[in-house]
């Protein structure tokens, strides 16, 4: 009998020596982590990690159910425990845990509590990137700039530094994004902007419709401030079409820049806004910039296709047809709404394949003063005989239409005009490197300065000549 007991308590001893033998080394337990099986990950889309113990049998393994409740961004699912055979028959364990994660972003999950003959070990999740889901992700628009210019920014100004005449270059990138099927930009003002290169998604080529993250090139871009100010980041109207097949318009990245005199061009001698330099010293300075650029062979593309659609109308037809969109759309701005002077003006330009918003009308406010005015009158009537409520009511109603009065009058302060095709310049001065356009189409005077005015339209923003607009009155 003692015997038995000696040989049962040499073989416990025995199992136990051998189980710390064979106890996983430090760089074995080092190698092990948590590895995700997919290599994208994205939001509210179940992700499984899998942690294998090759010769480890089955029985001599177990982990614990991952705690996440430190952590909202990642919830457990569910786990399961698998038998895997190596090579040479031997076994071996297998975890995988499906875990899903509610927000994006680069995510690292605490260690996972495995048991491996009777040894605790916290073995590691791998970082995994978690990236928005592609039925709800829409199309981003950034900017990266060359010479390290955001690095000048300092922590008390927001504004990035720049001096007159230095030219500033960046690149325009896109991602999420199928297919580019608008993409253009308003000419900024007081600068000369160019486009030196265009990629293939910006001339309409549709993108592979499998989820990538990286950023794509749309175009490349020079812009040179010619007066010193403070200035906004020239801003894109991009039309783009997301993985789930809707239209989106992404915003361009918000920049400000404050122009800083060059002390090449001396001390307050800098140009206004619509004037000319005083200063000779100034003018050398932009006299290599005011020389016509290059144009790329995107850029000779381009025009050659404006000189095919211009040369289609002569320029005696194009005056005539920018004074007839003139004298309809004033006919308009004159008349009460859905008059039929808006419907003969939209008639005539859906004929010449035009399409813009309508006209302000110049009787509407006055009508809606004019009603305000005479409920104003019944409210104050019914307050005298102290009739409160009806007097409130007709109140409410004269603020109403004097409210619609004031938003008239606002939009009737702009002035609007029919452009009739030339050069747009990005200063008031002849000579500069300018963009063609096309005419017959309405625009917005913003700001004279002598013979020229600062236009904005849908397709064109810069300085144009005063001759070369048809006023709408």
């Amino acid at each position: 009998m003692q015997n038995r007991s000696a040989v049962f308590l040499f073989a416990v001893v025995l199992s136990f020596f051998a189980a710390e033998i064979h106890a996983l080394s430090d760089a074995e337990i080092r190698a092990l982590k948590l590895t995700p099986q997919k290599e994208l990950c994205f939001v509210g889309q179940e992700v499984v990690f899998t942690l294998e113990l090759p010769d480890i049998d089955p029985s001599l393994a177990r982990a614990e159910v991952p705690d996440f409740s430190r952590d909202s961004v990642a919830r457990f699912v569910s786990a399961r425990k698998s038998e895997i055979y190596g090579a040479e028959g031997e076994t071996g364990t297998k975890f995988d845990f499906q875990i899903s994660f509610s927000s994006a972003g680069t995510i690292s999950l605490p260690p996972l509590s495995v048991y491996i003959k009777r040894r605790f070990y916290a073995i590691p999740f791998e970082k995994v990137t978690v990236y928005e889901n592609p039925a709800t992700i829409q199309p981003q628009v950034s900017v990266v700039f060359q010479d390290n210019l955001l690095q000048r920014v300092r922590k008390s100004s927001a504004t990035i530094p720049v001096s007159v005449g230095e030219t500033i270059r960046f690149t325009l990138y896109i991602r999420y994004c199928v297919q580019m099927l608008h993409f253009s930009w308003n000419l900024p003002k007081n600068a000369i902007f160019i486009e030196t290169k265009r990629y293939d998604i910006a001339r309409g080529e549709a993108q592979p419709k499998s989820f990538s993250p990286e950023l794509v090139p749309v175009a490349q871009f020079t812009w040179t401030p010619l007066v010193a100010g403070e200035y906004d980041f020239p801003q894109f109207a991009i039309e783009a079409t997301a993985y789930n097949g809707t239209r989106a318009k992404p915003a361009t990245p918000a920049y400000r820049f404050s122009v800083n005199p060059s002390a090449v061009s001396g001390r307050g001698q800098n140009t206004p806004a619509g004037g000319h330099n005083q200063n000779s010293q100034s003018e050398s300075l932009f006299t290599s910039a005011f020389q016509p650029a290059q144009p790329s062979a995107d850029t000779e593309s381009a025009a050659l296709a404006s000189e095919s659609v211009a040369g289609a109308v002569s320029s005696d037809e194009m005056l005539a047809l920018c004074k007839r969109l003139a004298a309809l759309r004033s006919a308009e701005r004159n008349a009460l709404p859905f008059s039929r002077a808006c419907s003969e003006r939209k008639a005539f330009e859906a004929g010449q394949g035009i399409y813009a918003p309508n006209e302000p009308n110049k009787p509407l406010p006055l009508t809606l003063l004019a009603a305000a005015v005479f409920f104003a009158l019944l409210a104050i009537s019914f307050f005298l005989f102290r009739h409160r409520r009806t007097m409130f009511l007709f109140a409410c109603i004269a603020m109403l239409f004097l409210g619609g009065s004031i938003w008239g009058y606002a939009r009737l302060s702009a002035r609007y005009a029919i452009f009739c095709g030339g050069e747009v310049s990005p200063v008031p001065e002849e000579g500069v490197s300018s963009t063609m356009v096309d005419g017959g189409v309405r625009i917005k005077m913003v700001e004279t300065a002598g013979d020229w005015v600062y236009i904005t339209g849908e397709t064109c923003s810069g300085w144009v000549k005063t001759s070369a607009l048809q006023e709408i009155k």
